[in-house]
């Protein structure tokens, strides 16, 4: 197994710098982690209250100052201490600068007007590890802080040859710090990742990538902090696929290097192959593979050198016997050789000057020539660099003068266009004030016309024509104003008229009763009449009428009208029903009921511009037990457009400055069936009634209370893919109704219900809609509430199919595997399987999340066993449909 060695730097107090809260502590607590936890060999602590280095002579004070932290770099690393196959981690927490195209570290006596002088650069950090002599060093950089929040100027934006470096942001974000984990937010996450075991762990550098780009951003949004989005640089790439933490590692995660190996091998790089078939063995000992490629290397490079031994056997005897005139002569050689090295070096000298002349900052090209003449003249790197460095010196300082004067230029041309744009800026929020207090007027003309008539008169039309053609609003403008308005005049008309035609409808029923009434105690008495006539007792059945006949046809199809006319001429009871089987529950069709409830829809600033009221959604009702019940909504079969058209990903992506959205392409039209799906989220009293019926388990124990926020009508929580589905399986084998979870297809389409905007209720949402992190906005709406909670079920309005939160509280695991876009996906709306996948589909924002995670499209994924106080699940059923 290799080594591991680590330095952990933390910086709070600076003498040029603003304090930070909790830098140190995020070393002291990462060197806890190397040391104690992962269990490496030497760890290196610089912090305000560390020991010095007593392996040194003389020791080497170990508080964070430039010199200090520069003689520790010069000392410990001035000869390989590792072999390749070991580790070496370096983590860094403080304030970070961009200068002169390079990456700063801040120390506690670094001064910000001399970066160059008083810090130190991530390259040379970078040059001295590498000396170390392992393979693999990693960088973990949390820097970038300033005033309480962890912003800076850039840093990130270099690749360091040959080392695997995280950082904490992008370089235009800023690295926040959390007072209530008294941690920054990337060095809490990176140990929470670091500590992870079993399927899910962080072993390997892709999988801590992922998992700190995913769970950073919900930290930060968890405990209100802006956006942060971690990122990775790997040089050369393939360290991608580099085992971090052996400890934790498993044999599937050797695939990737195994590939490596061979390429290397192949290609004919000998030493990186051994190199990574190295670490392939320290992970696992008994792979033969490895063990097999290691003694292939090993005579290949036996094998290349055997000549050249030979010769130098063979030619030994007789530099032995040589005479000492030939001694003389080669001392003379050696100096003739020293003195061709000094006409190198002036050589050097001049080609380099020359070149540095004719062009500054040196080209690839350019470089490439002086490596091949340094390479024939046979210099070392160390020489060269003496010949350089005062060259390089002079040349930067003129070249930094030019840049300068430059952007001097370039601020006075930029201050101008500024004030360009703020001029034509003002112009324009000037016209378009005047124009909003045009559409206004117009506005307030169109109410009071309606008002006073509806529908309008060809007259009142032109009329509003002319005041547009007036005001000059355009037809689009208009349209949008109209539309509301009308619409809302058109329901409130369609009403009057509806209710006109039902109180018409029952006045026609109501006398058609009476006359039925009139017609019936006339047969009555007629019948008696004949009977006293008759002189006799006998009973008969009274005649079916047309009237009655039609009447009883109208309730529906030819079977039903026969039974009912059956019923009443012979009475007869209906047939029982066949013997169900004993493992098998009875299946009773759904008896399904209507409901009617009130949707909203709203514009960009989140007012609500139409309700729709009387809206109707069948549904059934399933009996769990105790009393406890689950609502299905029917949803109808239809096609609809699935994920987002390419124009609007991209604004939203610019907006936002995140990559997520792309995963909602590319956008394709899905044809769903008809099914079931649960008017709320289920909840905890609906889990706990089947999580109790240990007679329906089908694979998985289920925990009766695993949420977080207690309470019967707030949605399940802390339960895990896995879980979902045993639930749901237990529904299926206790009802006899085929119960699962949605697919991704059928989640989207019944969210949408028929929409086609960000969100069911129109251009953004509000904490008046749903339940999100109210501190932050989608649109132009304004902040609203932060419950930091679940809340009931059921709490704000339904879609347009009746089913409520659909946007935020919790969200929910579909059937689906998790693929990174729509390519290939299905289009009957089934789910998108894979068959062994540890990543399943989450639909739907929470409680804690920005308001651009409930948009009807938007998609993430976690792992199938994890369980987070804001992920829950809603069920679908898919029963028979009768005609």
């Amino acid at each position: 197994m290799g080594k591991n060695w680590a330095i952990a730097v933390g910086i709070n107090t600076y003498d040029n710098l603003l304090t930070l809260k909790y830098a140190q502590r995020d070393a002291e607590a990462m060197a806890d982690w190397f040391k104690n936890e992962a269990k490496f060999e030497q760890v290196f602590l610089f912090t305000k209250d560390s020991p010095p280095i007593r392996q040194a002579n003389p020791p080497i004070p170990t508080q964070p100052t430039y010199a200090r932290f520069q003689r520790f770099l010069d000392v410990q690393f001035e000869r390989p201490l590792l072999k390749p196959e070991d580790n070496l981690w370096f983590f860094f927490a403080g304030h970070g600068r961009r200068y002169a195209d390079q990456d700063y570290l801040m120390f506690l006596d670094s001064n910000p007007k001399a970066v160059e002088r008083t810090a130190i650069s991530v390259e040379y950090i970078t040059q001295r590890l590498r000396r170390c002599g392992a393979d693999n060093v990693v960088l973990l950089i949390d820097a970038c802080r300033d005033e309480g929040s962890r912003s800076g100027s850039g840093i990130g934006q270099q690749e360091h040859k040959g080392v695997i470096t995280f950082y904490s942001c992008t370089a235009n974000q800023k690295s926040w710090e959390i007072d209530e984990l008294q941690h920054g937010s990337f060095t809490h996450t990176l140990l929470e990742g670091l500590r992870l075991q079993g399927e899910a762990n962080c072993a390997t550098v892709e999988r801590l990538d992922q998992y700190l780009r995913y769970y950073v951003p919900q930290l930060n949004a968890r405990y209100g902090k802006p956006g942060q989005n971690p990122y990775l640089k790997a040089e050369p790439p393939y360290k991608m696929h580099f085992i971090l933490l052996e400890q934790s590692a498993t044999l599937k995660d050797l695939e990737p290097l195994k590939f490596q190996a061979s390429l290397a091998e192949n290609e004919g790089n000998l030493p990186l192959a051994e190199q990574l078939w190295i670490r392939i063995l320290t992970v696992s000992r008994g792979e033969l593979n490895a063990i097999a490629a290691i003694q292939r290397i090993a005579v290949k490079k036996i094998t290349r050198p055997q000549d050249s031994t030979q010769e130098s056997v063979i030619s030994t005897p007789e530099s032995a016997t040589l005479p000492r005139g030939e001694e003389v002569e080669t001392s003379e050689t050696a100096i003739q050789r020293e003195e061709q090295h000094q006409q190198n070096l002036v050589q050097y000298r001049q080609s380099f000057s020359q070149a540095v002349k004719q062009e500054f900052p040196l080209s690839e090209a350019s470089r490439k020539q002086l490596r091949n003449l340094q390479q024939s003249l046979q210099l070392t790197d160390e020489e060269v660099s003496h010949i350089e460095q005062p060259i390089v010196a002079q040349k930067e300082a003129e070249y930094r003068k030019q840049q300068e004067e430059e952007r001097i230029r370039q601020q006075q041309e930029v201050k101008r266009l500024e004030r360009e744009r703020e001029e034509a800026e003002r112009l324009r929020q000037q016209q378009e004030a005047e124009y909003r207090q045009k559409l206004q007027q117009y506005k307030q003309e169109l109410i009071k016309i309606t008002e006073r008539e509806f529908p309008l008169s060809e007259s009142s039309h032109r009329q509003l024509r002319n005041l547009q053609q007036s005001l000059q609003l355009t037809d689009e403008d208009v349209e949008r104003i109209e539309k509301p308005i009308v619409d809302q005049k058109e329901a409130e008309y369609r009403k009057q008229q509806e209710e006109e035609r039902i109180r018409q409808q029952q006045k026609a029923e109501r006398e058609q009763r009476q006359r039925e009434e009139a017609e019936r105690l006339r047969q009555q008495q007629e019948a008696e009449r004949l009977r006293q006539q008759q002189g006799t007792s006998i009973t008969t059945p009274l005649p079916i009428t047309r009237k009655q006949f039609l009447k009883w046809a109208g309730l529906g199809g030819t079977g039903l009208v026969t039974e009912i006319v059956a019923r009443e001429i012979f009475k007869k009871q209906p047939i029982a029903d066949k013997k169900q089987s004993k493992d098998q529950p009875k299946y009773i069709p759904p008896t399904e009921r209507t409901v009617e409830f009130e949707t909203v829809t709203v514009d960009a600033r989140g007012e609500i511009v139409k309700r729709y009221s009387n809206k109707q959604a069948n549904f059934f009702k399933e009996d769990l037990g105790n009393g406890v019940t689950l609502e299905m909504v029917s949803i109808p079969s239809s096609k609809f457009l699935m994920g987002t058209e390419d124009e609007e990903i991209e604004r939203l992506v610019k907006k936002f400055d995140i990559d997520w959205f792309r995963r909602e392409k590319p956008q394709h039209e899905v044809t769903v069936q008809p099914f079931f799906m649960g008017k709320f989220q289920v909840t905890q009293a609906q889990w706990k009634e089947i999580a109790s019926r240990k007679d329906l388990k089908v694979k998985d124990d289920l925990e009766l209370n695993p949420s977080n926020f207690s309470g019967d009508d707030r949605p399940v929580e802390q339960v895990s893919w896995n879980d979902a589905v045993e639930f749901c399986q237990r529904l299926w084998k206790k009802t006899g109704k085929e119960y699962r979870l949605p697919s991704e297809a059928e989640w989207e389409y019944a969210c949408r219900a028929g929409t086609i905007t960000p969100f069911h209720f129109g251009e953004t949402i509000t904490t008046d809609l749903a339940n999100y992190n109210g501190n932050y906005t989608y649109a132009s709406e304004p902040k609203g509430k932060y419950r930091q909670q679940t809340t009931s079920v059921g709490s704000f309005p339904p879609n347009a199919f009746g089913l409520y939160d659909m946007d935020g509280n919790v969200w929910e695991w579909c059937e689906d595997d998790w693929h990174e876009n729509y390519q290939g996906a299905p289009e009957d709306g089934s789910a998108w399987l894979l068959g062994n996948s540890s990543t399943k589909v989450l639909r739907g924002g929470s409680w804690n999340v920005n308001p651009y995670f409930c948009r009807s499209a938007f998609r993430i994924y976690s792992s199938r066993g994890y369980r987070f106080n804001f992920v829950g699940l809603r069920v679908v059923c898919v029963v028979p449909r009768t005609t």
